[in-house]
């Protein structure tokens, strides 16, 4: 984010043995320091310097907080994002929580734009994580979203904030909940519904593989549906034909760098959809096809594979299951759903990373093409059909 042109202000800051900024100028001097370590917190006309720039600079963090004090600015920070978020933006309900922050409605002072913004912590109640990591993880996080952006199935970034305590992204508002919710409160999907997610996530998947980033978390909850399925005044219209599911990534809350050839060692993620290398802790970008799989038989089955519904779920026989499960597609549930349908899952579900398919490959897969060809999904008969249903079932 470049940093805006300031004005010096009437009087020198105190106590200090450097220029903070150069006037007329978007940068800080700073000597020997590269701009990357250049900590600086904006809003409007106030500047912090944060407190590891301070100390290799060679000042007194207590200097710079005398000085910022004594111009009314904001106190050292960790980031060079803007302060002023809640000037700029009121806050709404809350949306979700997770183990990383919480999402709430945001709505723009300036045009009324209702928005959705993740308020991130910078510290942690638990006394095992160090700051250091939780500041490590939100960049990592940020970066990610800002390098996927062209990706449409990504959640749009329109600005990002920070507090003494907290940073704020300002994102797309998402108004169909979370996939999570519709596989609970719908059951099984239709090979067109689960074609319609598989294809969205795959593309999210691709781009973010092509830049050498792992996922880590492919799982229903974090995935949004942009608009309520089934939309209720187009089936009032009887419109059903141009209807579909279509999602947004929500959370890069454990996204992870690959090198070419690289393989990672800490496990992360989400147990039940975890691929077996992770449990071998010797994984790569391979490992987001494993937890897709699992997703897409979900969909399809209306239940996770490997496991009886309702049975044991503890850790050690959820790595069992992983590692020694039985992939089966018998019974009720599977009567109807394609050899293509079927085939793509047990490619996704292949314990061999190796020959495990690929995010492109998958992308050109028979099923993707038949369910969604070149101008995206389109729906089966039996999503229309079914379509009255769904909506007897939403919430009122």
């Amino acid at each position: 984010m470049a940093l805006p042109s300031v004005a010096r202000p009437s009087r020198p800051l105190q106590n200090c043995s450097f220029p903070l900024y150069t006037a007329g100028s978007s940068s800080f001097a700073a000597p020997s320091l590269p701009h990357s370590r250049l900590a600086i917190c904006w809003a409007g006309k106030e500047q912090g310097a944060s407190c590891n720039i301070v100390r290799e600079a060679g000042l007194s963090t207590r200097a710079v907080v005398e000085a910022a004090t004594h111009h009314s600015l904001p106190p050292p920070t960790e980031f060079s994002w803007p302060f002023g978020f809640e000037t700029r933006y009121e806050l709404g309900e809350v949306l979700g929580r997770g183990s990383f922050g919480t999402v709430r409605v945001a709505t723009d002072r300036r045009n009324g734009q209702v928005l959705a913004v993740k308020i991130i912590p910078k510290t942690s109640t638990k006394k095992n994580i160090e700051p250091e990591r939780i500041l490590h993880r939100i960049h990592e996080e940020v970066d990610v979203l800002q390098r996927i952006q062209k990706c449409s199935e990504a959640l749009h970034l329109y600005e990002i904030f920070e507090s003494d305590s907290h940073v704020y992204l300002v994102t797309d508002r998402c108004l169909g909940g979370t996939l999570e919710d519709f596989i609970r409160k719908h059951g099984s999907c239709t090979e067109g519904e689960s074609a319609q997610v598989a294809h969205d996530i795959l593309r999210v998947l691709l781009e973010c593989h092509d830049q050498g980033i792992l996922y880590a978390d492919v799982k229903p909850a974090n995935f949004l549906l942009i608009n309520p399925y089934p939309d209720a005044q187009k089936l009032n219209d009887g419109d059903f034909s141009h209807q579909r599911i279509q999602i947004k990534v929500a959370d890069f809350g454990c996204a992870q760098r690959v090198m070419e050839g690289q393989k990672l060692h800490k496990r992360t993620g989400t147990p039940l959809y975890m691929a077996p290398e992770l449990f071998m802790q010797y994984y790569g970008l391979e490992s987001d096809m494993w937890a897709l799989g699992i997703l897409l038989y979900q969909m399809l089955a209306g239940e996770l594979p490997f496991w009886e519904p309702g049975g044991d779920r503890s850790p050690w026989a959820i790595m069992t299951g992983i590692l020694e499960g039985e992939l089966i597609f018998e019974g009720e549930k599977w009567e109807n759903v394609s050899e293509d349908a079927i085939d793509l899952v047990r490619r996704l579900l292949d314990r061999d990373y190796s020959t495990r398919i690929s995010a492109a490959e998958a992308l050109q897969h028979p099923w993707i093409l038949s369910q969604c060809g070149s101008e995206g999904c389109l729906f089966d008969d039996e999503a229309v059909a079914r379509m009255p249903i769904l909506q007897e079932r939403q919430p009122a």
